[in-house]
């Protein structure tokens, strides 16, 4: 049940974190972040992410498709870790979640906290490789699934009323 409450407090963060990145100005931060990052040498590439470089600091195309496509793995390849129950499907969503969060490390971006990076990275493995046939189905009591409901609630009341409830747990970054 610990593994099984876990996976869905991981899955919770990744979609949550997703949904706030669902937003107008989220390309703006994949421009800034990746044309800073010390990964990224050619200033062609850096020039690229935003609309024309230097009078035009809008994000360009390639920083919308990676702000998308960013936002569609965070959404979408957690849901995979959680059913897909081990082998070569599990193993792919594994490295695609590792790759994105060392993606993230790897810019070194201002006010992101990235031992959550670190954190996760982390869980994929001992969660969802190391018991990845650990699933919903072995269950022995609904807390596990009362957790995820109160987590759900909880950024769905942050975001709806920021007053109530911090920007953290709120997953409003």
């Amino acid at each position: 049940n610990v593994i099984i409450a876990a996976k869905l407090a991981c899955v919770v963060i990744w979609m949550g974190a997703a949904t706030s990145k669902l937003n107008k100005h989220f390309p703006f931060v994949i421009s800034t972040m990746m044309s800073n990052s010390p990964v990224i040498r050619s200033r062609a590439l850096k020039r690229k992410f935003f609309e024309n470089f230097p009078d035009d600091l809008r994000p360009g195309g390639l920083s919308r498709i990676v702000a998308h496509i960013s936002t569609a793995i965070e959404m979408g390849v957690p849901l995979v870790l959680l059913f897909s129950g081990g082998g070569p499907v599990t193993y792919a969503a594994a490295f695609v979640m590792i790759c994105f969060h060392l993606g993230i490390l790897s810019a070194i971006p201002m006010g992101v906290p990235l031992e959550w990076n670190v954190f996760m990275i982390f869980a994929v493995l001992a969660l969802f490789v190391g018991h990845a046939e650990v699933g919903l189905a072995d269950m022995t009591t609904p807390l596990p699934l009362i957790l995820f409901a109160v987590m759900v609630a909880v950024v769905i009341t942050g975001n709806l009323m920021p007053r109530k409830i911090s920007f953290l747990p709120g997953m409003r970054y």
